[in-house]
C-alpha cells in the first residue's frame, strides 16, 4: 500500500511543468513543516506527562516541606526529577555573582586544591581566605586550606555555617549575609592566576550541567586596571572551556547602592573603559562587558530616584552599556525600586520580588519587553517568602511576564547553579513542561550577548531540546 506522503510527492510530480508546481510544492514543503511540528508537540506532551510523573514520585518519597530539603543530599540527586533537572537544556545563567559561582562542596575543594590559599583558624576572623605565595608572609592563625579542610581544623559543617547562609526566619539575615562575601572572596580573588582556576572550574561545571553561557555580576573597582584584569582572566578561562565545549560569557559591572553619587560614576566610567578593551574574538570582537548595575541590601541602602541622573547619564555616554538592575529584592511595600528601574530603561530586573505590591507595574514589563531574573532558592534563604510555593514569581509566570531562572550566589545558598534552582520550581510551582521551556528560552532571547551569539546559542539550544524530550518521551 502506497504511503499517504508518496502519493503527496506524486502530486506535485505530475504538475511540474505549470505555475501550479510552485504552489504545490510550497503547500505540500509547509505541510511537512507542519507534520515534523506536530510530531514534536506529541512527544513534547508525552514528556510533559513524565516531568508530572516524576514530581509525583518525588512527593511521595519525600513527604516533608521543600524548604528541609537537603539538596546536597546524594538520594535527591538519585530521583528521576533531579536527573532531568540536570539534564535539561538551561540556556543561560543570567544573574549569578563571581564570589558564590561553585556549589558550596566545589567551592571547598576548589580550595584545598591551590597550595596559595589559606584559612583563618584562630582570631576575630574564622575562615576568613587569603592568597600568600610566601609561607613566611602567613600571618598568626592562618594554615594552609588543604589542612584546614582535611576534617582535622575545620570540619564540613563548621564550614556550613561559615561559608553558607540558611538565616531567612532572621529579623536581619543581611547582617549575617554579608560578611560571608568578604570570607570567601580574598582566596580564590587574590591572584590573577587563582581567579581564573576559579572561573574556568565554574565554567567546566555549568557545561556539565548543560549551561551553555553565564552572565556574571562582577565588583566594578575603583582601579580599573584591577578590574580589567579580571575581565581578561574571565575570557582566559572561558577560552580554556571552549577547547572542549562551545560556552560564552559575558560581564555584568556592579556597583553598590551605599555608594556616593561619584563613586558610581568612577565605576560606570571604569566598566565602560574595560569594555572597550576586551572583546570576544571568537564572536567577531563583540564585547564581553554588556551592562552595568547597582547591588546590596534595599531596605537600608539608597534607591535608584537616588542615583537616576548618573545611571541615564550612562545611557547617554556608553550608549553599549546597558542596565540590568536589582530592583524589588524586598517585602517593603513602599520601595519603588522597580518602577524606577523601568524608568530607567533597564533590560532585565534583578529579583523583582515585591512587584506583587505594584500590580500596575505588570503591563509596563510588558510593553517594555523587560524580563525578571528570578531567583528563587536565594528569596526563601533570605526569608523573603516562607516556602517555595509562596513565592511571587509563580504569579509573574502564569501572567505571561517574561522571567528568567536564576541561581544568584549558589555558594553561599549552598546548591548548584540552575540545576537546583530549576528542581525547586519544577518540584513546587506546577509547571507545565511548555513553561519550562519558556524559561529556558527567555534567557537565552534576553540575555546581553551579540545577536550573532544568540543565534548560535538558540540553535545548540534547539537542536539539545529536541534530543532532550525525545529521551524524556521514550521513558516509562
Amino acid at each position: 500500500m502506497q504511503k499517504t506522503s508518496d502519493k503527496k510527492i506524486l502530486l506535485v510530480l505530475k504538475f511540474h511543468n505549470t505555475t501550479k508546481n510552485i504552489i504545490l510544492i510550497l503547500l505540500f514543503a509547509i505541510s511537512q513543516n507542519l507534520t515534523a511540528s506536530d510530531k514534536v508537540s506529541t512527544l513534547e506532551r508525552r514528556a510533559d506527562s513524565i516531568m508530572r510523573i516524576m514530581v509525583s514520585e518525588y512527593h511521595k518519597q519525600y513527604k516533608k516541606p521543600f524548604e528541609t530539603i537537603n539538596l546536597t543530599d546524594s538520594t535527591i540527586w538519585n530521583t528521576r526529577l533531579y536527573k532531568f533537572c540536570k539534564q535539561l537544556p538551561k540556556g543561560g545563567e543570567l544573574h549569578v555573582h563571581s564570589t558564590a559561582l561553585l556549589a558550596f562542596d566545589d567551592y571547598c575543594s576548589f580550595l584545598a586544591s591551590q597550595p596559595n590559599i589559606y584559612i583563618q583558624i584562630e582570631g576575630d576572623n574564622i575562615g576568613h581566605t587569603l592568597y600568600q605565595t610566601d609561607p613566611y608572609d602567613v600571618p598568626a592563625g592562618y594554615l594552609p586550606a588543604r589542612t584546614c579542610l582535611s576534617g582535622n581544623y575545620l570540619t564540613r559543617d563548621r564550614c556550613l555555617k561559615l561559608y553558607t547562609f540558611n538565616g531567612g526566619s532572621q529579623p536581619n539575615p543581611w547582617k549575617d549575609f554579608q560578611p560571608i562575601f568578604r570570607r570567601i572572596f580574598n582566596g580564590a580573588f587574590g591572584s590573577p592566576e587563582n581567579f581564573e582556576k576559579y572561573m574556568e572550574n565554574a565554567f567546566n561545571i555549568y557545561v556539565e550541567n548543560n549551561i551553555q553561557f553565564a552572565e556574571i555580576r562582577i565588583g566594578s573597582t575603583m582601579d580599573r586596571d584591577i578590574f580589567l584584569s579580571m575581565a581578561e582572566m574571565i575570557m582566559k578561562a572561558c577560552n580554556n572551556v571552549r577547547k572542549k565545549a562551545d560556552f560564552h560569557v559575558s560581564i555584568i559591572g556592579t556597583g553598590n547602592k551605599g555608594y556616593s553619587l561619584e563613586e558610581v560614576q568612577k565605576r560606570i566610567d571604569n566598566v565602560a573603559y574595560v569594555q572597550q578593551h576586551i572583546k570576544d574574538t571568537l564572536m567577531g570582537k563583540c564585547n564581553v562587558v554588556t551592562g552595568f548595575d547597582l547591588v546590596s541590601n534595599e531596605d537600608c541602602n539608597n534607591g535608584f530616584e537616588y542615583y537616576y541622573d548618573v545611571l541615564k547619564k550612562c545611557e547617554h555616554e556608553h550608549p553599549d552599556l546597558k542596565l540590568y538592575l536589582h530592583a524589588g529584592e524586598t517585602k517593603n511595600t513602599k520601595n519603588d525600586n522597580i518602577m524606577w528601574a523601568i524608568k530607567l530603561g533597564a533590560k532585565r530586573i534583578g529579583h523583582a520580588f515585591n512587584m506583587y505590591f505594584f500590580p500596575d507595574l505588570y503591563n509596563e514589563i510588558r510593553q517594555n519587553d523587560i524580563c525578571i531574573e528570578t531567583c528563587p532558592l536565594s528569596s526563601v534563604k533570605l526569608g523573603y517568602c516562607s516556602d517555595m510555593k509562596s513565592h511571587p514569581s509563580i504569579e509573574y509566570i502564569h501572567s505571561g511576564l517574561p522571567a528568567a531562572i536564576c541561581s544568584d550566589d549558589p555558594t553561599i545558598f549552598e546548591h548548584t547553579a540552575l540545576t537546583d534552582d530549576f528542581f525547586a520550581v519544577i518540584a513546587e510551582w506546577n509547571l507545565s513542561l511548555s513553561e519550562v521551556k519558556q524559561l529556558c528560552m527567555n534567557s537565552i532571547t534576553y540575555s546581553s550577548l551579540s545577536k550573532k551569539a544568540k543565534k548560535r546559542i538558540m540553535k545548540d539550544w534547539k537542536k539539545r531540546w529536541a534530543e532532550f524530550v525525545r529521551g524524556i518521551a521514550e521513558q516509562k
